[in-house]
């Protein structure tokens, strides 16, 4: 039985507009199929969604947006646009990073700001915001800082210099350390090489003395044995960083294709240690592992009050025919998933749909408010295909704990 079957069985998944076998918190999140307008339709009210940016021209993509919370109402969203031609540059310049603000819980977006950033993560620390990423043509990584929440941002300063591709992914704070992870993305150089990050936040974060990196690791190449026919191997990129039982780990996607861009095999993850030791860092490649949705970008947060990992992941039918790159690219059914080492998930529940193959919700960061699982969204509703994408949706999914089972192991009856 696959991973769609099984969701299906059990009254996740569902066809149409019916939500038979959804909790009242995941009918409050599930985007029903059809045209939003200005605000999506979700079923639960329109509160529950808002677009954050929408732009017209087809030939736009933005990377994955990120979301921090600033103060009991102020939230802050990047969003960084490209594309394949000079259309980007010619629109946005060498700022393509948009920053924007929203005070009534997501309800309305402003833009505050542009930043010389095409990828990035927001990073809330003693009131400051930095926002850490590739810098334009994802040459360097690069931070800046505001302490004005998001209206002025300092000079941004290069902590690491070479090809970067910091796509916004699961990052963790253990020891006064703050631990993220990204890859080399070279062009002239497969197959990617990936790396940790870290800095001790009682330090000065815009000095780029102060940030350590571990060693670069080289994809090794799935087995042909995995598979349905002859693959590439594999090509890794956009890991995440996770603490599971006192482990330091990094979880990276694997996008197996028997072509360029044309996933074959999903859901196949790559499992690497950390070491932190002596002030140096050691990545080291574990092993291949089942991670649902990991061969589209997925992003993992820890929720202390549940004690739970909780990860945003596309799922694929197998059915969808005649979309951009092949069926294993299918991004309209975005899953939320918990876990309690990071790498064993269960479903919680399906929390974006659009019944379109064309249409998309992925590339999500998700953030914890209180009771409430948050998330933008790189979505696409008009745009070229299921990959592009026309617009950046905020979402907001309110009692989420109430979707995981209680797991933790109870002891045998004698």
């Amino acid at each position: 039985m696959n991973y769609i079957s099984f969701l299906s069985r059990r009254g996740f998944l569902f066809a149409g507009l019916g939500v038979a076998g959804l909790s009242a918190a995941a009918k409050a999140a599930v985007a029903a199929p059809g045209s939003f307008g200005s605000v999506e339709h979700l079923l639960g009210g329109s509160k529950e969604v808002s677009v954050v940016y929408a732009w017209k021209n087809r030939k736009l993509i933005s990377d994955a947006p990120a979301i921090v919370k600033l103060s009991s109402k102020q939230l802050l969203c990047s969003v960084q646009l490209w594309s394949r031609d000079e259309t980007a540059d010619q629109i946005y310049g060498d700022n393509p990073c948009l920053i924007f603000s929203s005070c009534d819980d997501g309800e309305s977006w402003t833009e505050l700001a542009r930043l010389p950033f095409v990828t990035g993560k927001l990073l809330l620390l003693d009131g400051d915001v930095y926002l850490i990423g590739s810098g334009t043509g994802r040459e360097g990584l690069w931070i800046t800082k505001s302490s004005d929440a998001g209206r002025s941002w300092s000079k941004p300063r290069c902590i690491r210099e070479g090809q970067v591709y910091s796509a916004s992914t699961g990052s963790i704070v253990h020891n006064n350390q703050f631990y993220w992870t990204a890859d080399c993305q070279s062009k002239s150089q497969e197959p990617r090489e990936i790396f940790v990050m870290a800095v001790d936040l009682r330090k000065d974060l815009l000095e780029p003395a102060n940030w350590r990196f571990s060693n670069l690791v080289r994809h090794p190449g799935v087995p042909q044995m995995l598979g349905d026919g002859e693959h590439d191997g594999g090509v890794w990129l956009e890991p995440n960083m996770v603490l599971a039982n006192g482990q330091l780990k990094v979880i990276v996607r694997i996008r197996i294709s028997t072509k360029k861009l044309a996933p074959s095999l999903p859901s196949i993850a790559a499992i690497c240690h950390l070491q932190d030791s002596d002030d140096a860092l050691h990545l080291e490649f574990e092993y291949y592992y089942p991670v649902p949705g990991a061969h589209n970008h997925f992003h993992v947060i820890y929720d202390d009050v549940s004690g739970l990992h909780w990860m945003t992941s596309n799922l694929v039918t197998g059915a969808a025919e005649n979309i951009y790159n092949g069926w294993g690219n299918e991004r309209r059914i975005l899953m939320l998933h918990y876990s309690t080492d990071g790498e064993n998930w269960l479903p919680a529940s399906p929390i974006a749909f659009a019944a379109n193959a064309l249409q998309a919700y992925n590339y999500c960061t998700p953030l914890i408010e209180g009771d409430d699982f948050l998330f933008v969204s790189r979505t696409s509703l008009h745009a070229k295909n299921q990959h592009d994408n026309d617009r950046i949706t905020f979402h907001r999914l309110p009692e989420f704990r109430t979707l995981a089972l209680d797991i933790s192991p109870r002891a045998q009856r004698q």
